[in-house]
C-alpha cells in the first residue's frame, strides 16, 4: 500500500521537465584556464597570457527514465550530520546516499526484484512520516513560508529552499542503459569546516542592493524562481569542487588555451572582446550555444554581457538544470559527467559508451542512429575524466586556502569565495 503522503510526494517528482530549449547542446568541440598570479587573493584570468580585470572560475592552472530514482534519494534522503554553524552551508555533503556507495546499485534491485520509486520511499522509514508542521503565527500549524534572502549569506535551509524552488525547472538527468557499479571516488566534496572562517567576512558587508533585477527576464520564469537560482547558483559558484568540474569541461572543450575568449572550433580566431554574446554558434570557455545563452544568460540572470563571470554561472545553471550538480553533491562523480553529457557534447557519456552522445545536434547517447550524422568527437575518455577532475581540485582547495589566508592576514576580500550576485554589498561593481 502506498500511503497519501507517499502519493504526494512521489507526484511532486514527476514532471519535471523544463519547458523551451532544454535538450541543445553546448557544441561538442569547441575549446580556459588562466593563469594564478602568485599574489594572496590574485586569479587573473587571462587572454592567452594577457589579464582581464574580471575574477572567474578559471583561476588556476592546470534517456532519462530512470533519473527519478535518484532524485528520490537526493530529494528526501537522510544524512546524519551535526548543523554547520551560521553561515557555513553544508549542501556539499551527501545527503542520503554514502560517500562510497552507488545508488543505482540499491535501488536497481532488491532482492533480485526492480525497485520502483514507491519502494524506496518505503523503504526510508526513517523519511517515510512527514515532520510536523512548525506552527504559525496564527497557531494553526500552517507551516512558515521562508523568504528568499539575497542579501545574506544563504544558510543551509535557505539553500534547500531555493534547489526546491526551482526543481520542477530541472530535466530528468540522463542515466546510462548500463548502470555504473564501481564504489564512488571519496574525498571530493568540501568540509564544513574548510568555510567555516566565511562567516567572519560578512561583517565587511555593505547595503547596497546584491544584484539589480535587471529585466523582467522570461514570462517561462517567476521573479521568486530567478531569485532562487541566483542564490543557488551563486553558492555552487563558490565551492571548490564546482569549480574543478567546471575546469575539466574547459578540458574536455579544449579551451584551456584560449579561455573564455574561445571562438567556435576549429576555429584559431579568438573572441574580439567578451561585452556582449555576438554568435550564432557556440563560443566561449564552455561552447555555450546562443539558445544556452538566451535560456540562462538572459533569462534566469538577465546578462546583456559574456564576461568570464557571465560564461561561467551560465555553465553552472545547464549543470543544475541538468541534474549534473545533484549527483555531484551527492559524491557521485562518475553519474554528474553521464548527466553533464547531455548538455555538453564534449563530455562522453558513460564508460561503457565511451563517446559523445550527440549526432550533430542530435540526442542518442548509446546506439548509433543512421538518420543523423556521425557523433561529435572527445577529447578524453570518460575514464579520463576524475583523474582531470582529482588535479584541478587540488589546485582549487590550494585556491580557497590561500584565500583564508589572505583575508585572515590583511583583510583581503575572497571575492572567489563569495557569490558574484552579491559582489555589490562588498564594493565590487562588475557584475
Amino acid at each position: 500500500m502506498c500511503s497519501p503522503q507517499l502519493k504526494a510526494r512521489l507526484a511532486a517528482q514527476q514532471g519535471m521537465a523544463l519547458p523551451g530549449g532544454v535538450n541543445s547542446s553546448i557544441g561538442g568541440d569547441g575549446t580556459a584556464n588562466s593563469t594564478f598570479s602568485g599574489a594572496p587573493n590574485t586569479f587573473v584570468p587571462t587572454r592567452r597570457g594577457v589579464p582581464i580585470p574580471a575574477l572567474s572560475i578559471a583561476g588556476l592552472p592546470s534517456a532519462g527514465n530512470l533519473a527519478i530514482r535518484p532524485r528520490l534519494l537526493s530529494a528526501y534522503g537522510q544524512r546524519a550530520a551535526a548543523i554547520p554553524p551560521a553561515g557555513v552551508a553544508d549542501l556539499s555533503a551527501p545527503m542520503g546516499i554514502g560517500a562510497n556507495t552507488n545508488p543505482m546499485d540499491d535501488l536497481s534491485k532488491r532482492n533480485g526484484n526492480p525497485r520502483s520509486p514507491i519502494d524506496a520511499l518505503i523503504a526510508n522509514n526513517a523519511d517515510v512520516t512527514a515532520a510536523p508542521a512548525s506552527p504559525s503565527p496564527t497557531g494553526r500549524g500552517v507551516p512558515q513560508k521562508t523568504i528568499l534572502d539575497e542579501a545574506a549569506a544563504p544558510e543551509r535551509a535557505a539553500l534547500e529552499q531555493a534547489r526546491l524552488v526551482i526543481l520542477k525547472r530541472q530535466s530528468a538527468p540522463f542515466q546510462p542503459s548500463i548502470p555504473e557499479r564501481r564504489p564512488y571516488i571519496e574525498g571530493i566534496l568540501t568540509d564544513p569546516a574548510d568555510r567555516a572562517w566565511l562567516p567572519a567576512v560578512e561583517a565587511k558587508r555593505g547595503s547596497a542592493v546584491p544584484y539589480p533585477t535587471g529585466t523582467a527576464g522570461s514570462p517561462l520564469f517567476t521573479a521568486a524562481e530567478r531569485a532562487a537560482m541566483r542564490i543557488r547558483v551563486g553558492y555552487l559558484y563558490t565551492l571548490p569542487e564546482v569549480k574543478a568540474f567546471l575546469d575539466v569541461l574547459s578540458t574536455t572543450e579544449g579551451s584551456e588555451e584560449a579561455g573564455y575568449y574561445r571562438s567556435h572550433w576549429p576555429s584559431k580566431t579568438d573572441l574580439a572582446d567578451l561585452s556582449s554574446y555576438h554568435s550564432k554558434v557556440p563560443i566561449g570557455r564552455y561552447q555555450i550555444d546562443p539558445q544556452m545563452y538566451k535560456d540562462y544568460g538572459q533569462a534566469w540572470f538577465s546578462r546583456t554581457d559574456f564576461s568570464p563571470v557571465t560564461q561561467d554561472v551560465i555553465a553552472i545553471a545547464a549543470l543544475v538544470r541538468d541534474g549534473a550538480i545533484d549527483r555531484l553533491l551527492a559524491g557521485d562523480l562518475r553519474g554528474a559527467f553521464s548527466a553533464a553529457s547531455h548538455t555538453f557534447a564534449s563530455v562522453p557519456t558513460s564508460a561503457v559508451y565511451d563517446h559523445s552522445g550527440f549526432q550533430g545536434s542530435h540526442w542518442s547517447p548509446e546506439i548509433d542512429d543512421p538518420n543523423y550524422p556521425e557523433r561529435q568527437s572527445t577529447r578524453q575518455h570518460f575514464d579520463e575524466l576524475p583523474g582531470i577532475f582529482l588535479a584541478r581540485l587540488n589546485s582549487r582547495r590550494a585556491e580557497q586556502a590561500q584565500l583564508r589566508q589572505a583575508w585572515q592576514k590583511n583583510g583581503a576580500i575572497p571575492w572567489a569565495a563569495l557569490s558574484p550576485f552579491r559582489w555589490r554589498q562588498f564594493g565590487r561593481q562588475d557584475f
